[in-house]
Order: C-alpha cells, then sequence, then structure tokens
C-alpha cells in the first residue's frame, strides 16, 4: 500500500521548514509544540512528517551496480546473510 500525496502538495512542508531556517523534523517538532501559531493543514503535515521518520525507507530504491546496467535493491538479501553470520 502507498501513500498518495495530491502533487500540488508534494514539497510544501519542505519549503516551508527552509523558510523557517530549519531541518523538516525540527520544523515539525516545533509546529507540534505550538499547535496556536499554525495553520491546522500545517499541523497535520507535522504529524505526518513526525509519523513518516519511523517508517522503514531503506532498501526501496533501486540503484545501478555498474556491471550489466541491472540494478540492485540495497540490504535485498540482509536477512539471509544476516542468519548465515558467524560470531
Amino acid at each position: 500500500m502507498s501513500i498518495y500525496i495530491k502533487p500540488s502538495k508534494r514539497g510544501t512542508f519542505t519549503s516551508a521548514a527552509k523558510k523557517h531556517g530549519q531541518s523538516v523534523q525540527g520544523f515539525a517538532h516545533k509546529v507540534k509544540a505550538n499547535p496556536e501559531n499554525y495553520s491546522p493543514a500545517m499541523r497535520k503535515k507535522a504529524i505526518f512528517a513526525i509519523n513518516a521518520s519511523h517508517w522503514q525507507h531503506g532498501g526501496k530504491k533501486k540503484y545501478p551496480d555498474g556491471k550489466d546496467g541491472s540494478t540492485y535493491t540495497p540490504f535485498e538479501n540482509y536477512s539471509e546473510n544476516f542468519k548465515n553470520h558467524k560470531k
């Protein structure tokens, strides 16, 4: 299942954070701490950003391996390699 974000809304929270001179997470926590100073839409975006930081993002992007033009996903065999690892 994927999350759909309306194209006109993509990047709006990041640009607001940059405008305030903060990181996305720093700005999200600032908005969450002072909700009376921000619009309901901005508060929703802040909560979404905080929640999204807890998701597992790694391993989904494809990278070229440089050999034959094929791609690989980092950590695609991580659990298998971890099981076979000897201490």
